[in-house]
């Protein structure tokens, strides 16, 4: 009996460990360190950032804006987040590692803006995602000031520096569920999905998904 009861017991004490070490993908981090943004950026970022950690060992690292404008919510077809402005500053990723887009191109190692846009909805672009929203990623060393507004053109070929090819390098956003925040999950297509809380002004938080990891079916 007093083996068996030894035995429960070092099961309830191995038990809280495992539980943490399976889930627990997501590190809390300070500030992002100041040599990599500047002074703007930096202070309209919040103060903790994420790790996220994938079959033990980090891919990247994010911080979120403190807050975003209040954009009053638009229907669209193809659209998940209408509240967000066009090229809306949302935060930056540091990349520990070469990594690729979500159209599979090489983006290196390295700290990025994150601004929001819509793939257009032509020809051009059909079937490439399942919808039109994406975080484009642009170094941050060329990104400057988070209140600045880019056309789609000027955003394009901000982004094309973060690859150093014909296209930008976009990262692909997905349906996000409520609850869900802080959390790095795979879709069904295998994707890594990073899901956090974007503050917005009012006093209300946006639920995001963003793919960190996986690029677009063929």
């Amino acid at each position: 009996m007093k083996g068996r009861a030894l035995a429960a017991l070092s099961v309830l004490c191995l038990f809280p460990t495992w539980a943490l070490g399976q889930s627990d993908k997501v590190e809390t981090i300070g500030p992002i360190p100041e040599a990599f943004v500047s002074d703007a950026i930096r202070t309209s970022l919040e103060a903790k950032g994420y790790r996220l950690i994938d079959n033990g060992a980090p891919i990247a690292e994010i911080w979120v804006r403190a807050e975003a404008p209040a954009q009053p919510k638009k229907e669209a077809e193809g659209v998940l987040y209408s509240q967000l402005s066009e090229s809306e500053f949302v935060g930056v990723v540091h990349f520990p590692e070469t990594t690729t887009d979500f159209r599979g191109d090489s983006v290196p190692a390295g700290y990025y803006t994150l601004r929001y846009a819509l793939m257009p909805s032509d020809g051009n672009h059909m079937g490439a995602a399942p919808n039109r929203d994406f975080l484009l990623l642009i170094p941050a060393k060329n990104d400057p000031d988070p209140k600045a507004t880019l056309n789609f053109e000027n955003l394009v070929a901000q982004s094309r520096k973060a690859t150093g090819i014909k296209h930008p390098g976009p990262l692909n956003l997905t349906a996000a569920e409520g609850g869900k925040a802080a959390v790095l999950s795979n879709d069904n297509a295998g994707h890594t999905v990073f899901s956090f809380n974007l503050k917005v002004a009012g006093g209300w938080e946006m639920p995001v998904a963003l793919v960190v990891r996986g690029v677009a079916e063929q």
